[in-house]
């Protein structure tokens, strides 16, 4: 249980400070810089025209977390956890999509939350891919 905990509150001092050095592990930094930036972009646009449709773009960031969670607390039991990433990943594009249709007229906020969140879906899929192998980099 040690390393669900671990791993979820590790995940967000990963991914945000990418910002400062955005190619200092190449790509592999370059998409969580990028998604913070959109995280920065979106807020600002929400302050200007607030929706609370927005609000619902916690969903996807929090179902990051609990995955990361799942892949702490499962450690080292996947090997072969490809079926179970890639199955995340659509899902969490498809409620992106779903999301960004759902909050009507304020849909630029929307499309920079929604680039934060599969940003941080594929950096919280890749640091569970390895936890499930555990197999680090």
């Amino acid at each position: 249980m040690g390393n669900a905990a671990w791993l979820f509150r590790v995940l967000p001092e990963w991914y945000f400070p990418t910002i400062f050095d955005p190619f200092g592990a190449g790509v592999l930094t370059v998409i969580p810089a990028a998604g913070t930036i959109c995280l920065i972009i979106g807020l600002m646009l929400t302050a200007m025209r607030p929706s609370p449709r927005l609000w619902l773009f916690l969903l996807p960031f929090l179902w990051s977390e609990a995955f990361v969670g799942f892949a702490g607390w499962q450690r080292g039991q996947f090997p072969s956890a490809e079926w179970l990433i890639l199955t995340f990943l659509g899902a969490q594009v498809a409620l992106a999509i779903g999301l960004v249709v759902y909050s009507k007229r304020a849909w630029m906020p929307a499309i920079a939350f929604a680039l934060f969140s599969l940003s941080y879906a594929f950096f919280a899929s890749f640091v569970a891919g390895m936890s499930f192998a555990d197999d680090w980099l």
